[in-house]
């Protein structure tokens, strides 16, 4: 019929089994932590493994749009013009083509200045007056020569042998001018052929077309505040 009452526990009697609790979770957590390198170094692996696949996917467009959202700026764009004004006659390349360095973007009419430098290098390659010349040096060496040989044998006078000196050291000067005016002649030809060149328009580097500036027919001119012909990148 009495009530029972159990005894309460004295203190520190629970206490193993919670240290031993506590212990358990430093020892579980202990062990995630000690994998956690070997899990970003596996992760580290594989992104390296995958990233020629996610860039060609970039590449190819396969992501969406909104994920390459970006602006890609050309590092120098330049307005090409002209050196000398001239009629606009070719323009050989159009918007978005890819151009290299040296490679003839247009071209002005040059019919003036073709014939100009053709003419020329006619000129430069003409061997007629040089050889007219030596022509003339080796006759007049020869009449100079048996004339000086007779005047020795006082078998004609000295002045004939005097004429015929004259005569050799013109023809020698006559080779000498003709000798000039080749070498003039092709001096020539090279300024024409640089005059010619002026009216061709090349690119400076290698990059894109980004905007045709003149067309063909029309009037283009030099100088910083006119326009250009093509816009390149």
């Amino acid at each position: 019929g009495g009530a029972r009452f159990s005894p309460l526990p004295l203190a520190g009697e629970g206490a193993p089994k919670g240290r031993e609790r506590g212990k358990t979770g430093m020892m579980e957590t202990w062990s995630i932590c000690s994998k956690i390198p070997a899990v970003v170094s596996r992760i580290s692996r594989l992104s390296m493994k995958f990233l020629p696949v996610f860039l060609c996917f970039a590449l190819l467009g396969i992501f969406p749009a909104h994920a390459l959202d970006c602006l890609i700026e050309p590092r120098q764009t330049v307005d090409l013009g002209t050196p000398v004004t001239g009629l606009l006659e070719q323009v050989l390349v159009g918007r978005a083509d890819r151009i290299v360095k040296g490679q003839t973007l247009a071209r002005l009419e040059s019919r003036a200045e073709t014939a100009a430098a053709e003419l020329a290098r006619y000129k430069s390659e003409l061997v007629g007056p040089t050889q007219v010349a030596r022509n003339k040096i080796e006759f007049a060496r020869r009449k100079y020569t048996r004339r000086q040989i007779m005047a020795k044998e006082n078998l004609m006078p000295a002045q004939e042998r005097d004429d015929a000196e004259a005569e050799l050291r013109l023809a020698e000067a006559e080779l000498k001018v003709a000798t000039e005016n080749r070498q003039i002649a092709r001096l020539e030809h090279r300024q024409q052929g640089s005059l010619l060149a002026l009216r061709e328009i090349q690119s400076p580097f290698d990059g894109v077309v980004v905007e045709q500036l003149a067309f063909v027919g029309e009037v283009v001119e030099p100088g910083a505040g006119k326009r250009g012909i093509l816009r390149v990148a």
